[in-house]
């Protein structure tokens, strides 16, 4: 948990620039750095960026070692997963899970997996079996289906490819802050979470 501080730095984890310029940020993490501006606090970013480029070419140690710093160095990691496979975010949160950090995670609504099947069973309350198994094989890549625990505490929020490692948070690090979004509303709601740690 942090402390009331004068300070807050935050790290964003996501989606790379596709230029590898040093200094350059993605759209939503020049806008977040922009409307951030108007808080109570002053808040610092720490921005993943390619390191050591002279244009021969990215030295990814430098990189990792950056990135390692900085999450290190930061209060809060804010991550937004806006398409599926972002392996290097997923390595970000669990750098800042052993780190203790607090940590925030904003999910695209574009990578939700679609389940057609309804819930529950017409006028009643009994889970529908084509549900549990639709869900299986499309989120978790298994014909196996069981009603197991999670299936009773299934969100929107599991309902992609990362639904393991949310899962995982919300188990061993509860205070996780986990939240659908969309690029329309993703800096609004990232500003709305800083909000509450800069009263």
């Amino acid at each position: 948990s942090i402390h009331q501080t004068t300070d807050l730095q935050v790290y964003t984890a996501g989606q790379m620039p596709s230029e590898a310029i040093r200094g350059a940020v993605t759209w939503w993490r020049a806008q977040l750095e922009l409307e951030s501006k108007n808080l109570s606090k002053k808040i610092g970013f720490y921005h993943p960026e390619f390191s050591g480029c002279d244009h021969t070419g990215i030295y990814l140690s430098e990189t990792v070692q950056e990135d390692f710093r900085m999450i290190s160095q930061s209060n809060l990691i804010v991550a937004y997963l806006e398409r599926d496979e972002l392996y290097g975010t997923i390595a970000e949160i669990m750098i800042a899970y052993s780190m203790n950090k607090q940590i925030a995670i904003f999910i695209d609504e574009s990578i939700k997996t679609e389940i057609k099947s309804s819930e529950f069973e017409e006028n009643s309350e009994m889970v529908n079996s084509d549900y549990y198994s639709e869900v299986y094989q499309k989120v978790f890549k298994t014909n196996h289906s069981c009603p197991c625990d999670l299936m009773n505490e299934l969100e929107p929020i599991h309902l992609n490819n990362y639904w393991f490692i949310i899962q995982f948070l919300k188990l061993r690090q509860p205070d996780t802050h986990i939240q659908m979004t969309n690029k329309t509303d993703v800096t609004k709601d990232i500003i709305k979470y800083l909000k509450t740690f800069t009263k």
